[in-house]
């Protein structure tokens, strides 16, 4: 018995109290799974005696009571899910959770767990799956949780064999497969770290962040998140801001002469350079003369109640996407001056509220019959293409 290293109760109907049960485990145990049983009661303060312990799966049970604390004396607990109680562990997340170094599995989610999330937790340099979901957690969520992207330090050489250097480098490893905040009460502003969480599954639905602002951008285009699940949240993630993040990288933002507040995490889109909004809608474009290139992301077809886009004197090329077609409200469309290809789309036809369209000094092909179009007051070359076509 004392020898015993690993022990599996999990599925059978056993209703003994926690406690008597696990009063006299093994001492040298090293693995103890008992998940999907009816036991109840508290966990024994015994558990600190387990020094050898690194999976400990006592989940889908009916359990109660507060976390005992044993992280000082567990080092080598690897998965801890206590996950799925009837009764509910009650009480706060134990504050000397992060003393867990070896800790991978972090699972208490299905309980009734208040309190905050104690930030300490973005020290555990080895987790990969924290899931709190379905608690009673409360606050806003620590910034240092975007601590647990991981990262692990690579020795380099750089130089001759007369003289060698050696420089330590810091690479992200991307630790954090899942965070699972869900169904909880947290509030305030998320935070942009959790963004940064490189390959992890970030789950934050049933909350109460509408009440506060927009979530960082970066988790909103999931850029190195795997999958956020508030991403089709017109209010958290606004579908014209992610609209005009694409516009901006197909266009090489980063190139431009002035970007102000483009891409910032939380600034709403309204506020960027050049964009102009109504009723926290963009309804104007304007970004003439302002170093564009690269492309015209399709993806201005989101922006469903703009009527003025200027991009002319700047160079961008492609073809002019079909999604323009979508811009019912478009009145007035600047392209001027730039390097576009290939025949307008027959959808700019389709734009009856069009007032204005300037395509010259491209080499555009050919441009539907727009009959909209207002010749008493603009001059006919404002809206006419080049005659014929630039040879090569």
């Amino acid at each position: 018995f004392q020898t015993l290293r690993f022990c599996d109760l999990s599925n059978n109907a056993i209703q003994n109290d926690a406690s008597d049960l696990l009063k006299n485990i093994p001492p040298n145990i090293e693995q103890f799974l008992a998940s999907n049983n009816q036991m109840h009661g508290n966990l024994p303060a015994s558990l600190n005696s387990l020094s050898k312990l690194s999976q400990f799966d006592m989940s889908s049970n009916a359990l109660s009571g507060s976390l005992p604390g044993f992280a000082d004396s567990i080092l080598s607990l690897q998965q801890l899910d206590l996950s799925n109680q009837t009764n509910g562990l009650t009480g706060t997340i134990p504050e000397d959770l992060w003393r867990f170094q070896s800790l991978k599995i972090l699972n208490l989610a299905g309980n009734k767990l208040g309190g905050s999330i104690p930030p300490a937790i973005g020290n555990m340099a080895v987790l990969e799956v924290l899931d709190l979901s379905n608690n009673l957690v409360k606050t806003s969520i620590p910034s240092e949780l975007g601590m647990l992207v991981g990262e692990y330090n690579v020795l380099t050489y750089n130089g001759s064999e007369c003289a060698k250097i050696y420089v330590f480098v810091y690479i992200s490893t991307g630790t954090l497969k899942r965070l699972g905040l869900a169904n909880n009460t947290l509030s305030g502003v998320i935070p942009s770290q959790i963004g940064q969480l490189q390959g992890a599954a970030v789950l934050l639905n049933g909350n109460l962040f509408h009440n506060s602002s927009i979530a960082p951008l970066s988790l909103c285009l999931e850029r190195e998140v795997k999958y956020f699940d508030l991403v089709n949240d017109t209010t958290l993630c606004p579908i014209e801001r992610n609209a005009l993040s694409d516009f901006y990288g197909s266009a090489k933002g980063a190139e431009w002469t002035d970007g102000s507040l483009w891409l910032d995490e939380y600034a709403s889109c309204c506020d960027w350079k050049g964009v102009t909004c109504e009723n926290n809608q963009v309804t104007q474009l304007n970004l003439t003369n302002n170093g564009l290139s690269g492309k015209l992301s399709d993806s201005i077809g989101h922006l469903t109640f703009i009527e003025v886009m200027d991009l002319s004197d700047n160079d961008i090329k492609g073809s002019i996407p079909t999604e323009i077609g979508l811009l019912s409200e478009l009145t007035y469309l600047r392209l001027s001056y730039n390097a576009f290809t290939g025949a307008a789309p027959e959808g700019l036809g389709e734009l009856t509220q069009m007032k204005l369209l300037q395509l010259q000094s491209n080499r555009i092909t050919e441009v539907p019959n727009i009959p909209e179009l207002d010749e008493s007051k603009y001059d006919t070359s404002t809206f006419v293409t080049d005659c014929g076509v630039p040879s090569a």
